[in-house]
């Protein structure tokens, strides 16, 4: 069930393989690495519920639509 990392790697580089071959196998092991890293990087930095705070509402009065967007003057900041 467990691979044998060392015995799988040394049955790699004595392997005998064309530069096609080579470059697919360190592509994959690139694509592997930064995926990996990626995913841990995103994994470990979610925000907390704690450190997660609203964002406040935007209310435009007397504009069409009181999106936040609107380049109204009278605009109120709510938290």
């Amino acid at each position: 069930m467990f691979i044998d990392h060392q015995k799988a790697l040394k049955d790699l580089l004595a392997k005998d393989m064309n530069r096609k071959e080579f470059l697919m196998y360190m592509g994959g092991a690139v694509v592997g690495v930064i995926g990996i890293t990626s995913f841990l990087e995103n994994f470990l930095h979610q925000p907390t519920k704690k450190n997660q705070q609203a964002a406040p509402t935007v209310i435009a009065d007397g504009s069409y639509g009181g999106g936040g967007y609107s380049a109204s003057s009278n605009l109120q900041v709510r938290s």
